[in-house]
């Protein structure tokens, strides 16, 4: 709800489940992590910020597409 207060919206909440579920599924120690109070809690606009970083530090792997 704090969340909700400050701003952010369903399409916020879904980005972030899935940019640390992306990141934390397959790590034994972080998944367990993967729940409401990790994600929704104080680092939620930074892990809500952190695609965009991630992603322009790749390169584009253009024979994949």
């Amino acid at each position: 709800k704090a969340r909700w207060n400050e701003g952010f919206r369903l399409d916020d909440f879904k980005k972030v489940i899935d940019i640390k579920t992306r990141e934390w599924k397959n790590d034994n120690h972080m998944n367990q992590y993967l729940r409401p109070e990790t994600l929704f809690g104080t680092k939620f606009e930074s892990y809500l910020n952190q695609d965009t970083v991630k992603q322009s530090n790749k390169a584009i792997d253009w024979e994949a597409l």
